[in-house]
């Protein structure tokens, strides 16, 4: 079955990335057939693993489903101005390859925006901060849908392969608390929150993309860049554990 697929065109890279993703998830044999102005794919499934994709517009010439947020619609009240897109979020929940039933770690937790869309795709979800109103943000926009605990992430209170998924967007500038600098902490999301993925997992994470490092023990599935602002880029990097 050939699927033509419509897509956000301000995220070509992630929506590809996101499709290969999603069909994998769901056990779907696929060959690109073209990526263009339409992503073309020849697959042994229909479009439904598509319709939880964030950047995915259309597939043969349908609207995708609507992503339901009704049973947030209550908790998201609290939305710091610097805090990740929802869109960019879903994406970033899908390329981590998180299905119903999986636990998945914030370690720089925020406003929970990340774990709000894992959530909804039937996620368990742990919101870890070492900023205190950061955490309660997060508690906040959760609801009853997730747990929290205030820890540093190089510290994490958690046994080690234990995390089906990592997602975060590790902070930087004025998202930051830390007075270390964002390279030091993707060093450390790295050696020392890497440690609590289960081998097979995946760990996605966005930061500047003067900031990515190679040398470490997982292997690199893909990395999107994404235009953030002025000369400002910020990478999706996606990482399995072997």
């Amino acid at each position: 079955m050939i699927l033509s697929i419509k897509y956000d065109k301000r995220y070509r890279c992630l929506a590809v990335e996101e499709v290969k993703a999603l069909l994998e998830l769901y056990g779907c044999t696929y060959r690109f057939v073209e990526i263009g102005d339409e992503i073309r794919v020849d697959t042994d499934c229909d479009e439904s693993p598509l319709c939880r994709a964030g950047a995915v517009k259309e597939v043969k010439g349908r609207t995708t489903l609507k992503i339901d947020r009704s049973a947030f619609a209550g908790h998201l009240t609290r939305r710091a101005r610097v805090a990740m897109d929802p869109l960019i979020s879903r994406i970033m929940v899908n390329l981590a390859r998180v299905r119903e039933g999986m636990f998945v770690l914030d370690p720089f937790s925020g406003t929970g925006s990340i774990l709000v869309e894992a959530a909804m795709v039937g996620a368990r979800v742990l919101a870890m901060d070492l900023g205190i109103d950061a955490l309660l943000t997060s508690r906040t926009n959760l609801g009853s849908y997730g747990d929290y605990g205030r820890a540093d992430a190089a510290y994490l209170p958690i046994r080690p392969r234990s995390a089906d998924a990592i997602v975060t967007d590790v902070p930087y500038g004025r998202m930051s608390t830390s007075h270390m600098g964002v390279r030091y902490i993707v060093r450390k999301v790295l050696d020392d929150v890497g440690s609590a993925l289960k081998d097979g997992g995946h760990m996605v994470y966005a930061a500047p993309n003067y900031s990515v490092f190679h040398g470490h023990p997982y292997k690199y599935v893909t990395i999107c860049s994404v235009y953030v602002h002025g000369g400002l880029y910020r990478d999706i990097v996606v990482l399995r554990k072997d």
